[in-house]
């Protein structure tokens, strides 16, 4: 069965070749060191090895991609990525629009599906994907964790507005059902996806806990002005890490208030103006790290800082010697290490030895 504390993490990216997206992502992975993870939207024809490596946390991993295809595709380049320490890969399908990989343990022996899969918006086309997904099931009769965008909602319960069409969401819920799956619920706030237009659109899976607040707030005439006072009170004096997990603080807070009224322009360009601060913060802290490892294998500004910071630390792993051996007996302690060291060399290079030299021929 799937091992406690398993995380596996599903995200839409919409461009993964942005730079920021990349950023992202790796702290993102960083933060949580996920078992598996699955993008989709990720507008990329190829994938290196040492792209992937500097998105995920070490170099033991594994990954299948489906390359975007521009207007020709449907959906828009996948990737799966996995932690090769924990997963072996036995088999994988390339479906329509989808990516599914049959996985064991290593630990127990457990083996599960992950898909990994992007559902067209087409009607006729939807159709076509969801009947290929059906298809895995002829593939194999493992456990089956789908991830993934079906780009619907279940009912107009998911909406902050009603018009859902009804016809995908019968698809959804019919896929669901015949195949008895289990739509997990999620915590968090209200939605999971936005439109970002100016009267934004959200929509979310079934949830079962919320962040709210009362809309009589939004109607006092201090209200912004109050909020607009507290978060300047707010000083940035010290390690980076601070000013992360503040600004990261705000922009949540503005988030889960979007959600249940519009933001006011001011609202709008607050929450703009910490993003880009909240992303010159972390180049600040990645560039730290980079200057401790003196690596040159990035370029300025890259923000793989637990990579940098492993290099750094491998370094000085590197010139300390933990443990030596001498006639058979194992030697801890440094102190002994230095002096055994300095009497090896000091033997060696002061050894009673006679050299003579023959030159042959003059």
């Amino acid at each position: 069965m799937f091992q406690m504390g398993t995380k596996i993490i599903s995200w839409n990216i919409r461009g993964l070749n942005a730079y920021e997206k990349q950023v992202a992502v790796k702290d993102l992975i960083a933060a949580h060191r996920c078992l598996a993870w699955s993008i989709q939207e990720t507008k990329m024809v190829s994938f290196s090895n040492f792209f992937v490596r500097q998105l995920w946390f070490d170099n033991d991993f594994g990954m299948e991609f489906l390359p975007y295809q521009g207007t020709a595709g449907n959906s828009g380049g996948l990737v799966t990525i996995w932690d090769n320490a924990n997963l072996e890969l036995l088999e994988k399908r390339m479906g329509f629009n989808s990516i599914s990989c049959l996985f064991r343990f290593r630990s127990n022996d457990f083996k599960f599906i992950l898909t990994n899969a992007y559902s067209p918006c087409d009607y006729n086309l939807r159709e076509v994907f969801l009947n290929d997904l059906a298809e895995i099931r002829l593939w194999s009769s493992e456990a089956w964790c789908f991830t993934g965008d079906a780009n619907s909602v279940r009912s107009d319960a998911e909406r902050n507005k009603p018009g859902g069409d009804t016809r995908n969401m019968d698809f959804l819920n019919n896929f669901i059902f015949d195949h008895e799956l289990m739509d997990l619920p999620l915590n968090g706030g209200s939605y999971t996806w936005s439109n970002k237009h100016d009267d934004p659109l959200f929509c979310s899976v079934r949830r079962n806990s919320s962040f709210k607040i009362e809309n009589i707030w939004l109607e006092h005439t201090d209200f912004v002005k109050l909020v607009e006072t507290w978060w300047n009170s707010l000083e940035f004096i010290g390690a980076p890490g601070r000013e992360e997990e503040d600004l990261t603080e705000k922009i949540k807070i503005l988030n889960m208030a979007e959600e249940t009224s519009a933001l006011t322009p001011v609202q709008v360009e607050e929450r703009s103006d910490f993003l880009k601060y909240l992303n010159n913060v972390k180049v600040t802290r990645a560039m730290m790290a980079y200057q401790r490892a003196k690596s040159k294998g990035f370029r300025d500004g890259d923000k793989n800082t637990q990579y940098f910071h492993k290099i750094a630390n491998g370094k000085r792993r590197r010139n300390y010697i933990t443990k030596l051996e001498v006639d058979g007996v194992d030697i801890f302690n440094q102190d002994v290490i230095k002096m055994e060291i300095h009497q090896y060399y000091t033997d060696l290079f002061t050894a009673g030895s006679t050299v003579s030299l023959t030159i042959i021929g003059v």
